[in-house]
């Protein structure tokens, strides 16, 4: 199965189912193709950037959620971010596990998933369904997952996504075909806070079918906070190296299991402190 359960998991809202600590900052743009996974900086960047077309609509109880308009799509881009209150190796671990109980502890509305190809080690196509409301149709989804490490500034893991066709996998009579147009989880180190996780998750869904599109984004809006806790909890309530990976971890995610701070962490500023004129919406958590 593998990382079927990110694909179902940023389809989070499809059926209904900021920060208390860190220093707020700025983070500019990089420059270059943010839509897909080719130059992940770029996506990232773009994704957490501080650009005002990101509104705030949600902060509550450590969450934050944005939304922005995307021009030519009625499907707006959901942001959510929260400190997850453990480590960024059990948060990664988490959202690599296949096993459905486990998924459903932070995604409740997760059905059934597995792999349909492997394109490269940390770069894989998964098909992920979740279960049906009244009156509405199951929704299933086939969506290319990349595992993106990611150098300083920016620093911690990206896993990206995004909608695919896949032979294996054609549409089916009996579900919906839900579409991620882009999607991500990012997995981020909090400097000198080896024991919190800054967590950021975008998602712009399709979910097909009747649904409006202005009930889709309000819905993901909506979502974002439970999901945020969710996951949380999932993550903290479990050993910090007892997960069974898909493959070998990357080099540094074993390291920081070993020993903590890394050496580019001890010596890369990971935010430049907040641009003046900055507003409260602008911008995530340094970490």
């Amino acid at each position: 199965m593998g990382w079927a359960s990110i694909a179902a998991v940023c389809y989070l809202a499809g059926l209904p189912s900021m920060l208390t600590g860190g220093i707020r900052g700025s983070r500019p743009r990089v420059k270059g193709k943010a839509h897909d996974d080719s130059e992940p900086e770029a996506f990232v960047s773009d994704a957490t950037s501080c650009d005002e077309e990101w509104d705030l609509r949600v902060d509550r109880d450590g969450v934050r959620v944005w939304r922005r308009h995307v021009p030519g799509s009625p499907f707006d881009e959901i942001r959510g971010n929260a400190i997850l209150q453990c480590p960024p190796a059990q948060v990664l671990a988490l959202l690599r596990r296949a096993d459905e109980e486990t998924i459903r502890e932070y995604n409740p509305m997760y059905d059934s998933g597995y792999d349909l190809q492997q394109l490269d080690a940390n770069t894989k196509v998964s098909y992920g369904a979740v279960r049906a409301i009244f009156p509405f149709k199951p929704r299933d989804t086939v969506t290319r997952v990349a595992l993106r490490e990611l150098p300083p500034p920016l620093g911690g893991t990206a896993l990206l996504l995004r909608a695919v066709s896949h032979p294996d996998m054609p549409p089916r009579s009996t579900h919906v075909r839900a579409k991620i147009l882009r999607g991500m989880h990012y997995v981020q180190p909090v400097m000198q806070r080896p024991s919190v996780t800054n967590f950021t998750f975008t998602q712009q869904v399709n979910a097909g079918g009747v649904l409006p599109a202005w009930l889709m984004n309000t819905l993901i809006a909506q979502d974002a906070v439970t999901f945020c806790h969710r996951l949380g909890a999932a993550a903290s309530k479990r050993p910090k190296r007892s997960f069974p990976l898909p493959f070998a971890p990357p080099s540094w995610l074993e390291a920081w299991c070993d020993a903590w701070p890394p050496l580019w962490l001890q010596r890369a500023p990971f935010l430049p402190e907040p641009q003046a004129g900055a507003s409260r919406a602008g911008g995530l958590p340094a970490a």
